[in-house]
């Protein structure tokens, strides 16, 4: 139940009992933002109505986040069982323009149910009671979760209203991040995407609020306040790159005991303070950690965060060579270039060929003999994502020209590298794969016995790769 479709631009849910379902079709598209690094949006193709919102730093952990979300969704019983199809916008100038307005209005009070339409199709009766007197707390202010549970009459329940407010499947529309534990306790500042999000979604919603720009000085210096309030100083520091606070705060500690509880130290993310110094590429505050860490002879491929990644995937994530070469060449204790992140199992190589990141997959793998042959959860090797990428061909090249498996199935849909490259249009891949390194492309099949010229994206494609393969 809720297995998805494969394809360049198709996502699928699909019941598998015998009840007659009735199928709805919905839109998603990604789109950057200023305040954080990616939004997805999902909507109802007919009626234009939000129905899923999310945020992160990466598209595709977005999308396989929404997945797993629309499965939960599918198995649970109902009456009307629904199967949802969800196609990534192509060209629909109204759902874009629809989109775009939305990002335009984060902070500011005209984002709410009036101009974005929705519908609640996840939640509990209790979870959708709760967010629609979400509604009702408005911009530039913020509620306690003892407040919400009053409104809705029942006062006992704040701590069930914690839990709903966790579960909102409709980002910003319901404006979750409005709600604290109380209005002086910065433990009021979990999120479901992040306390930083968090903290500067209320921030600038309350510069942005008319009401508070011109006589609720009071009401102004509260959130201020409550921003100012950090739970976690060195991980802001972290996240800042701020050496002085980090000196005061871990670099002057010699007590090993403290300085490897504040290094393991994780915050709402479960991030530790390497994390974010790695994540915001500040170098310097990187190479002072490290000295921390083989002072106390401590090993970072033991410290995961939330999403199961370890310093070191976050620094193939964002891509920073030298920060990269710092942690291999400083730290005591080297990591394991082979680590697996501990849900999807990807390697560093996994996201340096997703991010087309050549300069440093070439580091990866002539200096530091990383693996071109590690399977993911999914049954990929870094050959299957770098062939997903556009303009990737220095990426194949490498990756093949060091013994990378080029027939290799994966356990999703049995598709090879060779299938990914057709599907996704990247012609020039697919080409280079059959003549330069004899990707098999006559008799290979995948779990629906396609051939890869098979699920070619359109037909330009397919002719031009059989022109130049026979």
């Amino acid at each position: 139940m809720g297995a998805y479709l494969k394809g360049k631009n198709h996502e699928h849910t699909t019941n598998n009992n015998n009840t007659k379902n009735k199928v709805v079709h919905l839109t998603g598209i990604v789109l950057g933002t200023s305040i954080f690094n990616k939004i997805l949006f999902i909507l109802n193709s007919k009626t234009l109505r939000f129905v899923y919102i999310s945020l992160g730093n990466n598209e595709e952990d977005l999308w396989e986040i929404c997945r797993s979300d629309f499965k939960k969704l599918m198995k649970k019983k109902s009456t009307n069982p629904t199967t949802y199809i969800i196609d990534k916008l192509q060209q629909d100038d109204k759902i874009m323009k629809l989109c775009c307005s939305f990002v335009e209005k984060i902070g500011s009070s005209n984002l709410n149910s009036n101009n974005f339409a929705f519908d609640l199709i996840f939640g509990t009766n209790f979870q959708k009671k709760v967010w629609r007197q979400l509604e009702n707390v408005s911009t530039g202010t913020t509620a306690t979760y003892k407040d919400i549970s009053k409104e809705i009459n029942c006062p006992r329940a704040y701590r069930a209203v914690g839990t709903a407010c966790g579960a909102n499947k409709l980002a910003l529309l319901i404006p979750c991040h409005r709600i604290v534990n109380s209005k002086e306790n910065t433990s009021g500042l979990n999120y479901r995407w992040g306390s930083d999000i968090k903290v500067r979604l209320v921030f600038i919603s309350h510069l942005n609020n008319n009401n508070n720009k011109k006589n609720n000085t009071k009401s102004r210096n509260k959130v201020l306040t409550l921003i100012m309030l950090d739970e976690y100083p060195v991980h802001k520091a972290c996240i800042d790159g701020d050496l002085p606070l980090l000196k005061e705060l871990l670099l002057d500690v010699q007590d090993k005991k403290k300085i490897k509880q504040i290094l393991k130290s994780e915050d709402n993310d479960q991030r530790t303070p390497i994390h974010w110094a790695i994540s915001y590429k500040h170098l310097y505050a990187v190479e002072a950690l490290i000295r921390k860490f083989n002072q106390v002879d401590l090993d970072i491929d033991d410290l995961y965060d939330g999403s199961g990644w370890n310093p070191f995937h976050v620094a193939c994530s964002v891509g920073d060579l030298n920060i990269v070469k710092l942690l291999f060449n400083t730290l005591d204790n080297k990591p394991n270039v082979n680590q697996q992140t501990k849900y999807n199992r990807v390697t560093g190589l996994h996201l340096v060929a997703s991010k087309n990141n050549i300069e440093l997959a070439s580091y990866l793998i002539t200096v530091l003999k990383a693996s071109v042959s590690i399977k993911d959860a999914k049954g990929q090797i870094p050959l299957h994502r770098a062939c997903c990428v556009p303009n990737s061909i220095n990426m194949v090249k490498l990756l093949c020209d060091h013994q990378s498996p080029i027939n290799l199935k994966d356990t999703v849909d049995g598709w090879t590298p060779l299938h990914h490259a057709l599907a996704e249009g990247n012609v020039a891949v697919a080409i280079l794969l059959v003549t330069e390194y004899d990707a098999d492309y006559k008799t290979i099949r995948d779990k629906d016995d396609k051939l890869p010229v098979d699920v070619s994206c359109n037909d330009t494609v397919r002719q031009e790769f059989l022109a130049n393969v026979e």
